[in-house]
């Protein structure tokens, strides 16, 4: 069985670039759960039909990439890119958000602009995820997410439903959310950015999928634009990019190469 495994990792590796370091045991328990859940009763059956249904491979996709986020993180980020764009002669400006998770850091963004009286711009939010997406149009959450943020904030840009809160909807007509995968062709589809922001993404990534990333972000980025990387994203090499040194934070500014 673990050959079997092995062999749903490396399909997933391949589509995805993510990989699991030091988590292979647990993994294999929860892979093996989770297509038993399905009704499988042999690994290889289950592989089969991973190689050739879109239907099920996003569904096992959802199942690999879960996570849970929180308004107002590492907001170092979110101040440098109120800095850069006050500073711009740049009238509109577009902005991504991948892995964009249930939404958190995309509404966090939109409330930093609006709060700062800048109106001209576009966000999307894009993942790999579909479940998550749909959480993210939904846009209600547990109080333990908005947990960083201050209670005229909140007031302004939620409305409490129960035990919950919904990110109320006249604050959303700049902001769009896509499903995608960051090493699928169709990627480009989705335009180029003055500023992505991908935080926490490269830890899932070995050495040759960060390079290839930042090979796609360079890609989508304007000329000058900006690539926001999380504080655990350890890349070595940024061909295209300078690294900028006014924050502790991992902040790179695409170059002509």
């Amino acid at each position: 069985m673990d050959n079997c495994i092995n062999e749903i990792l490396e399909i997933f590796y391949k589509k995805t670039g993510i990989v699991y370091k030091n988590k292979e045991e647990i993994l294999k328990k929860k892979i093996v759960k989770f297509y038993k859940d399905l009704n499988y009763c042999d690994c290889y059956n289950f592989l089969d039909d991973l190689k050739f249904s879109t239907e099920l491979f996003q569904h096992f996709t959802n199942f690999m990439t879960v996570s849970e986020s929180y308004f107002f993180r590492e907001t170092k980020h979110f101040e440098y890119l109120i800095k850069l764009l006050k500073n711009s002669k740049k009238r509109r400006f577009k902005i991504l958000s991948l892995p964009c998770s249930s939404g958190e850091e995309p509404y966090t963004i939109l409330i930093y602009l609006l709060e700062n009286g800048i109106k001209d711009f576009d966000i999307v939010g894009a993942d790999i995820n579909t479940k998550v997406l749909e959480m993210a149009k939904t846009a209600i959450y547990p109080s333990r997410r908005l947990s960083y943020i201050s209670k005229d904030i909140l007031d302004k840009y939620f409305e409490k439903v129960k035990n919950y809160y919904l990110f109320k909807d006249e604050y959303k007509k700049n902001i769009l959310f896509k499903h995608t995968n960051l090493f699928d062709k169709t990627i480009f589809s989705i335009g180029k950015f003055d500023f992505i922001f991908s935080r926490n993404l490269f830890i899932y990534f070995d050495d040759l999928q960060k390079k290839r990333a930042l090979e796609i972000f360079y890609k989508l980025l304007n000329i000058d634009g900006y690539l926001f990387l999380g504080h655990a994203d350890n890349v070595r090499e940024i061909k295209g990019f300078k690294k900028i040194k006014e924050l502790d934070s991992q902040i790179l500014k695409k170059i002509k190469i």
